[in-house]
């Protein structure tokens, strides 16, 4: 190679050295910017929502506290219907050997309208004797409603209508992608928004957590204290209600779940309008189309709930589902998931008549159905033994 090639092609390396330079500088640069963008999202979205977070001082019944037992620790209920299920602590009643002041304990809440509607979990009122409610700017009030459904986690207090009440914009939850950033935000001091970040990790988290809710969870840390705050998306509207869960082998595993804002909507709505969560049922226990399943009834997986018990004297029997049929459509709607068919379910109208599509041994069949309001008394009939073949 001569001197001149070689200068050349020396230019070339400097020239491809100093591009390549160059571009990592700007992707830096533009890593930064990026990155600043975001942090300042974050502070836009938790200042807006800060004024709309209280502050809950939940004092309990007499009774009703964190128990000491003579070695002083705090003791759990450890009863569990199923080994390994997620469930909130159980309040156990005070030793009688042991007196102290009335329990009390923390939590957060936010608005939902300027009437003095408050949103919160219902774990933090549970056993409420009274409840203290604090607004960002210093106000104090005693909650004069308290409204709750253990079923979904969900509770609405109620304080008087005053200047000032900001409530927050509830959002879509089932429009939520997992891997979207979210903030979990909370006030149980009073002392301003305590504020995490992260992202939506998994969505429909319902059977394995309460019977009523499809639990999303999230990195976004809730700390004690912040359970009923709300989890806010970047544009600043509420997509759930913070809640923290803890595993009966009494350790925490870092995982944080929160009501869909969809769920609290429709509670928070029902409490709100009838003073109690009105739901539908048809009777029938179901399970999910999974891969192993959809081998053994030659269908395509996640296309429909699989019946496999129907309840006595239910409107399943009475529209003549059978053990073994797969639910494909209800009232229109094509069926992906048992949880997708409940919640459908339960937010009909008592006494509305819907058609429902089954499989059984590969043949379509359509079915009216009448559903009824669910009542204890229909969750005690066992289900019916029908033959599934």
């Amino acid at each position: 190679m001569n001197r001149r090639a070689f200068r050349v092609v020396g230019f070339a390396a400097v020239l491809v050295s100093s591009i390549a330079f160059a571009s990592a500088g700007d992707s830096a640069s533009t890593t930064v910017s990026e990155a600043k963008g975001l942090s300042k999202t974050f502070h836009q979205v938790a200042a807006a929502a800060a004024p709309s977070i209280v502050s809950l001082e939940v004092r309990l019944k007499p009774g009703m506290g964190w128990s000491l037992s003579r070695g002083g620790n705090s003791s759990w209920d450890e009863a569990s219907p199923e080994p390994g299920r997620w469930r909130l602590p159980q309040l156990q009643r005070q030793s009688p050997m042991v007196e102290f002041a009335r329990a009390t304990h923390v939590g957060s809440g936010f608005l939902i309208d300027t009437n003095g509607s408050i949103v919160t979990a219902y774990h933090v009122v549970e056993h409420a004797d009274e409840i203290h409610v604090r607004t960002h700017d210093g106000h104090e009030f005693l909650a004069t409603t308290i409204l709750t459904d253990p079923q979904s986690d969900v509770a609405v207090l109620r304080i008087p209508a005053s200047d000032g009440l900001k409530p927050l914009r509830f959002g879509n939850s089932d429009k939520l992608d997992v891997g979207e950033w979210v903030l979990a935000v909370g006030d149980p001091y009073n002392t301003g928004a305590i504020v995490t970040a992260g992202i939506i990790s998994t969505k429909g988290r319902g059977p394995s957590v309460l019977e009523h809710s499809d639990f999303l969870e999230t990195t976004a840390v809730i700390n004690l204290g912040n359970s009923g705050g709300p989890l806010l998306n970047l544009d600043g509207e509420v997509v759930g209600i913070n809640t923290l869960f803890q595993h009966p082998s009494h350790i925490y595993d870092g995982i944080h779940f929160a009501v869909p804002s969809n769920t609290a909507r429709w509670t928070s709505h029902q409490l709100l309008d009838r003073g109690k969560v009105r739901r539908c049922y048809i009777g029938v226990n179901l399970r999910d189309i999974d891969f192993r399943v959809a081998q053994q009834h030659r269908v395509a997986p996640w296309s429909g709930a699989l019946v496999w018990g129907v309840v006595m004297n239910s409107p399943a029997e009475d529209a003549g589902i059978r053990e073994g049929d797969i639910v494909i459509e209800f009232d229109g709607h094509k069926v992906a998931t048992t949880r997708g068919l409940q919640r459908r379910i339960e937010r009909e109208e008592p006494g509305k008549s819907v058609d429902v599509v089954v499989l059984r041994h590969g043949q379509r069949h359509q079915l009216v159905l009448k559903l009824k309001e669910f009542t204890e008394q229909s969750a005690a009939k066992p289900p019916t033994e029908i033959p599934t073949k």
